[in-house]
């Protein structure tokens, strides 16, 4: 019977189930109060509306047992109003915190008392606290599976479990077996007939079409029609009591016209009623009992949850137990609202609120599939109680591909322990596959190891330079799934560095040393602070590079005009937590420790265009690699500070080097995307009317230049010797000879990447002069002019005031146009 209970002051308290003794009772505060005894304890409980009977006996008539021979938990109690008869259900797997044999009380069948006095004390108190397992609540699995969940069990194995029980045939649709009362007819032969014999399809065709658990579903028509053979299921074809009122069992009874009819119906009626968050009849979709569940709208009898769950447990045991932990289940324990949202983000949409309408309700469960980080926030990632399109729309029909949503993980209580694969970064070159499961780990709680069961998903091509990831994902026994994500650098091998330039720069530590391999691989090269700084790893192949041997590292550059050597000490990274990875091994040597940092200091580089270098060495080896970001990284483009620097990938250079353009005076501000330089050609070179008449397109990738911006646009003239710059301005034009298109869209206008225009350049001394154009609108970029056609300027000259100007290709540094005047 259901009992509201209230404290000694009068204080209301959840209501639950449960039997007790009743040995004295008194009058206080205008209600009947019983004082009940238990093993010399005492704690009182009011009658409200005269709902106590009492009962004469020694012993509380509702309690649990760990059955040690079957290794199960046994519930008993008594129905009062039929008589002093016991019976039991059997909830599965007893917990581990129980003792065999040992008698424990509960109210909920969550936590358990080895007293009655104590559990009265906590619930009066409202806490566990004195429950044996006070920090670990109990939910028998079939008890509390929910409905969304699925069955392993085919069709055949649901036929053959109602064939097992001993029914073979259906009624015959032309016997009367049942008169119009509900009365079986006396004298017709009902041995072996069941209106469940082969139905097993249908109950998959229901699980397929509503999402609704198929073995749960034939366990609550085994429970409701007695296999199959009730009045109701015979005559009615009614499997699960649909409008079987207690007032009016028979008549009011729903008849269905086959039975097919009745099991797609009642997946249908449980989807969108009991199982439907939204509607009235929701206390969760699990069969449960008078505290949440369907149990709590769906039947008077308060154990009819416990009795469907043990139809499932006893198929599910008697087969091999597939279905038992097959999922991971979260309970919502408050009773407050908890929301299930669409991302993992509390501004995305709320599907739904796991709660009644009308009175907030606690254990509820929700099948877990994943744990997930996502905006500072730990998520679990549940399967919904209703169905969900691909918009996160509710929908009648359930399909798993969409319905699913996320609940903050301090909202669900989650048992089960999510598997953790322990994994590392991995780098490589290029054409050099690795076996991606190599080394990779996964342990479980409470499964073990799960390493043989790991998958993964990656990008990667091992045949093309880049940066790449790599998810390795596993699933436990309850289909908790675990997953880490690890990055994959494959590397291209880089080119010999040339000789000459090798030797230059060993000779400024020891000649004497043997070249080794170098792994070179930048993580950043940005501006901090006020200062430039750069960090990675250049390795030493062939040795361990770790703290049991003193590496020395160096920064390098290289004038590329004039081949000078300046190389400066450079930081070798000691602190393992000051780098996010460490390099991979494929020959068995350690590489741990091959990270090395550095803070440019540009006042003592002369003014030049340098090529750069990271040196590693030892008392007997070196390697040496130039500084490249083929993978993209963090790059700063410039830097103003005792020098003015210029940075950008020379794509000229097999090697992929950046060059450092540094100078006393600003030359322009890179401040662009480093992953592409300004593109520059012209369509017309020519002097007219002593100009020089210059004509073509100047852009780069991010920058406005639609016919409303903003556009300033110069060519500049540097002496190759002196630095000194003469700076024109070439403008902007709409009237260009065709639409600019680049290879990768960046959605900006581009139709101020024209110029035309007339230079006097007859202010200009003698010498060499490297030209440059720069061009600003939202962003400033700048890059050499070059010829890219293959085209002469042998014929563009000038005589002007005794002094000869003219153009030459210098095909020894990217194919650039210089002045020359003299």
């Amino acid at each position: 019977f259901y009992l509201h209970i209230f404290d000694i002051n009068n204080n209301y308290k959840e209501p639950k189930n449960f039997y007790f003794l009743f040995l004295l009772s008194c009058l206080k505060n205008r209600r009947l109060w019983y004082k009940i005894n238990y093993n010399g304890g005492y704690g009182w409980i009011a009658n409200v509306d005269d709902g106590i009977a009492l009962y004469g006996g020694t012993n509380l008539r509702t309690y649990y047992q760990y059955w040690e021979p079957t290794g199960n938990l046994l519930h008993y109690f008594s129905y009062y109003n039929s008589g002093d008869g016991q019976t039991m259900t059997n909830l599965g797997p007893a917990p581990s915190f129980l003792n065999p044999y040992q008698t424990y009380y509960s109210f909920d069948g969550n936590y358990f008392y080895d007293d009655v006095v104590k559990m009265l004390d906590d619930y009066r108190n409202d806490i566990h606290d004195k429950a044996v397992n006070s920090r670990s609540p109990y939910y028998a699995y079939y008890l509390y599976l929910p409905n969304k969940s699925q069955t392993s069990y085919t069709a055949n194995d649901l036929n053959m479990i109602i064939s097992q029980k001993g029914y073979n045939s259906k009624p015959n649709d032309a016997i009367r077996y049942v008169d119009d009362y509900g009365n079986f007819i006396g004298g017709i032969d009902r041995n072996g007939i069941s209106q469940l014999v082969g139905e097993g399809q249908s109950f998959i065709d229901s699980q397929n079409k509503y999402g609704t658990n198929a073995l749960l579903s034939f366990s609550a028509a085994l429970n409701e029609s007695a296999n199959g053979t009730s009045a109701i299921a015979i005559a009615k074809k009614n499997l699960f009591g649909h409008n079987a009122y207690d007032s009016c069992p028979f008549s009011c009874a729903t008849t269905y016209q086959t039975v097919y009819d009745s099991i797609i119906e009642h997946a249908r009626l449980t989807g969108e009623n009991y199982n439907n968050p939204n509607e009235l009849y929701y206390h969760g979709s699990h069969y449960g009992n008078k505290g949440s569940g369907m149990n709590v709208m769906y039947a008077s009898d308060p154990y009819w949850g416990e009795k469907a769950a043990q139809n499932y447990f006893f198929a599910d045991n008697a087969y091999g137990k597939a279905d038992y932990l097959y999922n991971t289940i979260g309970i919502k324990t408050s009773f407050g609202d908890v929301f299930v949202y669409a991302e993992p983000n509390l501004n995305s949409k709320k599907i739904y609120n796991i709660n009644n309408s009308t009175e907030n309700v606690a254990n509820v469960p929700l099948i877990v599939i994943d744990k997930v980080q996502a905006n500072d926030r730990v998520w679990y990632k549940v399967y919904t109680e209703v169905g969900l399109d691909s918009n996160k729309n509710i929908v009648s029909n359930y399909n798993r591909e969409y319905s699913f949503g996320y609940v903050l993980e301090n909202e669900l209580y989650v048992s089960n322990n999510q598997p953790k694969i322990i994994g590392k970064d991995i780098v490589t070159n290029v054409g050099q596959a690795v076996d991606l499961l190599s080394g990779v780990t996964a342990i479980d709680t409470e499964n073990g190891d799960l390493t043989n069961k790991i998958t993964y998903d990656s990008n990667v091509d091992f045949n093309k330079a880049g940066e790449y990831y790599v998810t390795y994902s596993v699933l436990d026994r309850s289909n908790f799934k675990g997953s880490s994500k690890y990055k994959i650098t494959v590397e291209e091998k880089l080119a010999n560095i040339d000789n000459d330039t090798a030797k230059n720069i060993l000779e400024q530590i020891s000649v004497d040393k043997e070249k080794r391999d170098a792994r070179f691989y930048l993580d950043y090269l940005k501006n901090i602070d006020g200062s430039l700084y750069i960090k990675g790893y250049n390795t030493i192949v062939g040795m361990d590079n770790n703290l049991s041997n003193n590496i020395n590292y160096k920064v390098v550059f290289e004038n590329i005009e004039t081949n000078e050597i300046l190389s400066f000490d450079a930081t070798r990274i000691l602190d393992r937590n000051s780098f996010n990875m460490v390099p991979f091994s494929t020959d068995g040597y350690d590489y741990t420790y091959s990270w090395f940092e550095y803070k440019f200091d540009f006042k003592n580089l002369p003014n030049g265009n340098y090529k750069t270098y990271v040196l590693a060495y030892t008392d007997n080896y070196y390697s040496l690699s130039v500084v490249s970001n083929k993978l993209y990284k963090e790059q700063a483009t410039s830097y103003v500070g005792d020098k003015s620097v210029i940075i950008y990938r020379n794509f000229s250079d097999r090697t992929g080097a950046l060059e450092f353009n540094v100078r006393q005076n600003t030359l322009a501000v890179k401040n662009g995307s480093h992953i592409y330089n300004q593109y520059d050609t012209y369509r017309v070179f020519e002097f007219n009317e002593n100009k020089l008449h210059l004509k073509g397109v100047s852009y780069s990738y991010g920058m406005d230049l639609s016919p409303s911006s903003n556009v300033t646009r110069k060519i500049i003239f540097e002496n190759k010797d002196t630095f000194n710059t003469y700076s024109y301005d070439l403008g902007s034009t709409t009237d260009g000879l065709y639409k600019v298109l680049q290879l990768v869209d960046d959605n900006f206008d581009k139709s101020r990447a024209w110029y035309d225009n007339y230079i006097d350049i007859s202010n200009i001394e003698k010498g060499e002069y490297v030209i440059y154009l720069t061009t600003t609108s939202n962003i400033t970029d700048i890059a050499e002019l070059t010829e890219k056609l293959g085209r002469s300027l042998d014929n563009v000259k000038l005589n002007l005031n005794g002094l000869n100007y003219s153009f030459i290709i210098n095909h020894n540094k990217g194919n650039r146009i210089e002045l020359i005047v003299d």
